[in-house]
């Protein structure tokens, strides 16, 4: 840029000013003399960095939210970042939260931060932050074998897929349920098994199940009417827990030394739903996991349950997609967790 020289302006005048700027860019202003009043702008130097970019915290996991922190550079002029964030090669930058460099992880792979700084003398990128995010442990697949009762669409059958007259269950025995009682017959598909307000699902009777400390019971239904009367999700005999639809109010109840029932919601016709309900013999109370997936208990006079017959399927309108029975034998251990069952069953609905 040529030199403007200016006569008959006093130095005092520029007292107090720090920089001064010609065409937008910053330069010096001298006195007469070639002295320097005030500093321009020093040569051009390309951007060197001062601290790395991370994602931060080390170790994140699944669920966990992560911050992005750029680094920082020098340079003259300032650099300026230029920065993504991929995961798995992929740009997930307009996938941070509003406003702020933060991000749940949702998914697992690898998360990588890219930046690079730059200005009128250059560019320089970053080392890339990497973050491996592992996916979410997975539970072990539930052995239903280990269950007295249980059937789901895939269950064994006899008849016809028109006219079901027996259910082989999965389960330690493989419990037999036969067609009981009479009206319309219960069907097969791919669903699972569907009543229709008449025959219904019955085992013989039992005897020498592993009650003694306690059993535990979900079922995976969908209703689309209300029967003759309450329909029997699952019924039976001795003491047991019965899984009612009660004029249109599903019930968890427990019959035992005392029998105690409890509200699990209205029934919702024509959409899926999983209750469960447990008798624990130890604590002498009965659990329930509600329409909502809320657990909640009460006490229950509880002596060594004895269940002595499972019954499902009894004055409904709808479909039986899965059902299981578990029991805990005396002075032993639950086979499998009711949470983990109740668990398995809303994972599939």
């Amino acid at each position: 840029m040529a030199v403007s020289i200016q006569n008959g302006i006093a130095s005092n005048l520029f007292r107090g000013v720090e920089r001064v700027y010609l065409a937008g860019q910053m330069i010096p202003l001298l006195n007469a003399e070639g002295g320097t009043l005030i500093e321009g702008a020093g040569p051009d130097i390309a951007p060197s960095i001062t601290r790395a970019p991370s994602i931060l915290p080390l170790g994140a996991v699944i669920g966990d939210s992560i911050s992005l922190d750029l680094g920082a550079a020098t340079g003259a002029p300032q650099p300026e970042a230029s920065w993504d964030i991929t995961l798995n090669g992929d740009s997930i930058r307009s996938q941070l939260d509003a406003g702020v460099l933060t991000v749940e992880l949702s998914r697992p792979g690898l998360y990588e931060l890219s930046v690079s700084w730059s200005n009128n003398a250059g560019i320089v990128d970053a080392v890339i932050a990497s973050l491996t995010v592992e996916p979410a442990p997975q539970a072990p697949p539930i052995n239903y074998g280990q269950a007295i009762v249980y059937i789901d669409a895939a269950s064994a059958f006899q008849g016809s897929a028109t006219n079901v007259t027996a259910i082989t269950t999965t389960g330690r025995q493989g419990l037999v349920l036969t067609a009981t009682g009479s009206g319309n017959p219960v069907t097969h598909g791919p669903a699972g098994f569907t009543f229709a307000n008449g025959i219904y699902m019955q085992s013989a009777v039992l005897s020498g199940q592993p009650t003694g400390d306690g059993m535990f019971a979900v079922v995976d239904f969908t209703l689309t009417s209300y029967g003759t009367s309450s329909g029997q999700l699952l019924q039976g005999a001795g003491s047991r827990l019965n899984l009612l639809d009660m004029s249109g109010a599903l019930r968890v109840q427990g019959v035992e030394d005392t029998t105690i029932t409890m509200n699990a919601g209205t029934t919702p016709y024509g959409r899926r739903f999983v209750i469960g309900g447990r008798i624990d013999d130890l604590t002498d109370m009965l659990g329930m996991y509600d329409l909502a997936g809320a657990y909640s208990e009460q006490p229950i006079g509880s002596t060594n349950p004895d269940l002595t017959r499972v019954i499902s399927g009894r004055y409904l309108n709808g479909t039986l997609h899965r059902l299981a029975v578990f029991g805990r034998p005396e002075g032993g251990a639950w086979p499998v967790s009711f949470e983990e069952v109740f668990a398995d069953f809303r994972a599939g609905v």
